[in-house]
């Protein structure tokens, strides 16, 4: 195809993604702006069942022994009106790597029961803790 012929073919492609995210994502609410906030059936002990189990530790040195590191950091989840969590970002992390694997585990959290603003479900962010006690 030459230059010229480029120029003629038309496409749907949006300018930037910018437009498209504008237009395609909903409105996600901070806990103070909803009724009732998103929350987990994995509370407790429960919660740090599923932790342990899907977590691996990342930190490994050339002999196959772990690098400890201690740390807290905090977390958002954005979480869908249906409950999914669709997205997790770091606020404050830890260390690069444990920070890649928490948002791993925490995209497999099941579902929540999502925020509603008004009686209805809608997407919000919810912040938690994360922690690494080296042992």
């Amino acid at each position: 195809m030459t230059k010229a012929d480029e120029s003629e073919v038309e496409t749907n492609t949006p300018e930037t993604l910018q437009d498209v995210s504008k237009k395609d994502t909903p409105r996600i609410y901070e806990q103070s702006e909803v009724d009732v906030s998103a929350f987990t059936s994995l509370t407790g002990t429960k919660l740090v069942e599923f932790y342990t189990k899907l977590f691996k530790y990342p930190l490994i040195d050339s002999n196959g022994e772990q690098i400890p590191v201690n740390g807290k950091g905090q977390v958002d989840l954005i979480i869908d009106d249906k409950g999914n969590v669709i997205d997790v970002v770091i606020v404050k992390g830890i260390q690069p790597e444990i920070d890649k694997e928490f948002i791993r585990v925490l995209k497999q959290l099941p579902p929540f029961r999502p925020a509603q603003v008004k009686g209805k479900n809608v997407y919000s962010k919810l912040r938690a803790p994360i922690t690494v006690v080296f042992k």
